[in-house]
């Protein structure tokens, strides 16, 4: 497997976005650490200039 960073701030946008649809029991991981006070795709959309998000590919 290998992963590589997304550079592109408008795909790691868009990753963010869909987070909380896609991974509803990780929230409240983002939401201990500070970055956002819910769900909302609008706030994980908005945190997507703090956190790293990686493309997973198979080796």
């Amino acid at each position: 497997m290998t992963l590589t960073e997304v550079t592109d701030p408008d795909v790691r946008e868009r990753v963010m976005r869909a987070f909380p649809r896609e991974v509803p029991h990780g929230v409240p991981m983002f939401v201990r650490l500070g970055l956002v006070t819910g769900p909302g795709p609008d706030e994980f959309a908005a945190a997507a200039q703090r956190v790293a998000a990686f493309r997973i590919t198979a080796s």
